[in-house]
C-alpha cells in the first residue's frame, strides 16, 4: 500500500471562530425579569378595570376606587380574561437554560482549539518513531486529516450550534421586551381615557430583524461546510413587520382590539422568527448527515476499509505493517 515514511503535522489547525461580538450584542437587549414582567401585566389590568368602571357611569375617576376598599379594579376587566394568557407566551420559556446551553458549547469548542489539543500532538509525536502500512494509513487517512481539517470542522459546528443558541436567546429576549413594552404603553393609553383627548402608542414589535442583525455579527472565519445559520440561514429571512405598530382607541373595547391586533402580530413575528432559526439548523443539521455519509468525511476521518489493519479501531497489526523505526 504506502511503502514511503509519511510525517504528520506537528500543529492542529484552528477554525478561528470568535463569537463574542454576536454574544454580546444578545446579552446587550434588556432582560426583563419575571417580577417586573408580570408586575406589568398586574398594571395593566388594573387600568383597564379603572377605565371600565369610569365608562359605566358619568363623572368617575378612576382614582376614587382608591377609597372603595370593597371594589377590585381587577374585578371590572373580566371582559378580557385573555390578557393574562396571551401575555405569558411571551415570557414563559427558560432564557436562562438556554444560555447555559450556548455557554456548555463554548466550553466544548474551548477544549477543541488548538492549545487544548496536547493529546492530539502527542500522538502525533509519538507516530514519528514508528513505520510501516498500518502506521503510514494511521497517519495519513486519520491523524493528518483529523489535525489538518477535522478539528477545524468540528469546531464550526460547535459554533453554528451555538450561534443557533444565542440566536434564541436574541427571540426570546426581544419577543418578552416587545411584551413587556407594549403592556407599559397600553397601560397609559387606559389611564388617558379619563381624559379629553386620549393618548395612543406606537410599539416596536420586530424581532426578526433584531435577531438577523445579531448573526451578523458572529465572525465565521469562513467554512468548508454548508452551515446554514452563520452562511445563509435566516440573514436573507423577513417578516414584513413594521418597525411599530399603534395601540389606540376612545373607548376600552377599542383599546383592547387594538391591544389584541398588536399582540397578533407579535406572536406571529416570534413564531416566524424561531421557525428561520429551525429552518436554519435543519439545513446545517442536513449538511453534516450529508458529511458523514461519504467516504471522505471533513468531520471525521477514518481509515479505508482495505487490507491494512485499521489502528482506529483497535486492531492489531503484524510486524511488518507497525513497527519501531529502527
Amino acid at each position: 500500500m504506502r511503502e514511503t515514511d509519511t510525517t504528520t503535522s506537528s500543529t492542529v489547525v484552528d477554525a478561528g471562530y470568535d463569537l463574542t461580538r454576536g454574544t454580546a450584542a444578545a446579552r446587550a437587549i434588556e432582560l426583563i425579569d419575571d417580577c417586573a414582567f408580570t408586575d406589568a401585566i398586574a398594571d395593566l389590568i388594573d387600568a383597564l378595570g379603572r377605565a371600565r368602571w369610569c365608562e359605566r357611569a358619568p363623572h368617575r375617576d378612576p382614582e376614587d376606587l382608591d377609597n372603595l376598599s370593597s371594589i377590585n379594579p381587577a374585578d371590572f376587566a373580566a371582559e378580557w380574561p385573555w390578557v393574562e394568557e396571551r401575555f405569558r407566551y411571551f415570557r414563559e420559556r427558560p432564557i436562562a437554560e438556554v444560555e447555559a446551553a450556548a455557554d456548555d458549547i463554548e466550553a466544548a469548542l474551548n477544549a477543541l482549539r488548538a492549545n487544548s489539543m496536547s493529546s492530539l500532538l502527542s500522538v502525533q509525536s509519538e507516530i514519528t518513531g514508528w513505520s510501516g502500512k498500518a502506521k503510514d494509513a494511521f497517519s495519513i487517512d486519520f491523524v493528518g486529516p483529523l489535525a489538518g481539517t477535522a478539528i477545524a470542522e468540528q469546531q464550526r459546528l460547535l459554533a453554528e450550534l451555538q450561534a443557533g443558541m444565542w440566536a434564541y436567546d436574541v427571540v426570546l429576549r426581544q419577543a418578552r421586551l416587545n411584551a413587556y413594552h407594549l403592556a407599559v404603553e397600553t397601560t397609559k393609553v387606559l389611564d388617558s381615557l379619563a381624559e379629553t383627548s386620549p393618548n395612543d402608542a406606537k410599539i416596536a414589535l420586530g424581532i426578526l430583524a433584531v435577531v438577523v442583525g445579531v448573526v451578523t455579527a458572529f465572525e465565521s472565519g469562513g467554512s468548508a461546510l454548508a452551515l446554514g445559520l452563520i452562511s445563509t440561514g435566516i440573514s436573507a429571512a423577513s417578516t414584513g413587520v413594521d418597525a411599530a405598530t399603534t395601540v389606540t382607541g376612545d373607548t376600552t373595547g377599542e383599546v383592547m382590539a387594538s391591544l389584541l391586533s398588536a399582540l397578533d402580530i407579535l406572536t406571529d413575528e416570534m413564531n416566524a422568527a424561531e421557525q428561520a432559526i429551525a429552518t436554519a439548523m435543519t439545513a446545517t443539521q442536513e449538511a453534516v448527515e450529508a458529511d458523514l455519509r461519504k467516504s471522505e468525511s471533513t468531520l471525521l476521518p477514518c481509515e479505508p476499509d482495505d487490507s491494512v489493519v485499521d489502528l482506529t479501531s483497535g486492531g492489531i497489526p503484524p510486524k511488518d505493517h507497525f513497527r519501531p523505526k529502527t
